[in-house]
């Protein structure tokens, strides 16, 4: 877990902030893809709390097969 701050708007350059990294039982992930997702999330709240930011907006990658994507098919049309 990272927190970056932009130091120059023009160059984008990035300073790292905080860092935190926290361990998780090796059967929490399988193959990239999130097996156990309450005790993926439980190592994300400990480093969030380890690293004493203060920041509540995060990004997080996740692997495809683990996103649920929504798509308005009908968006425009009348009825």
């Amino acid at each position: 877990m990272v927190e970056l701050s932009l130091t120059d708007k023009e160059s984008q350059t990035y300073r790292i902030e905080r860092y935190a990294i926290e361990s998780m039982p090796a059967d929490a992930m399988l193959d990239g893809a999130i097996a156990n997702m309450e005790v993926v999330s439980e190592c994300l709240r400990r480093g969030w709390k380890r690293m004493g930011t203060r920041q509540k907006n995060v990004v997080l990658a996740l692997p495809a097969t683990d996103v649920i994507t929504k798509k308005d098919c009908c968006a425009g049309w009348s009825a």
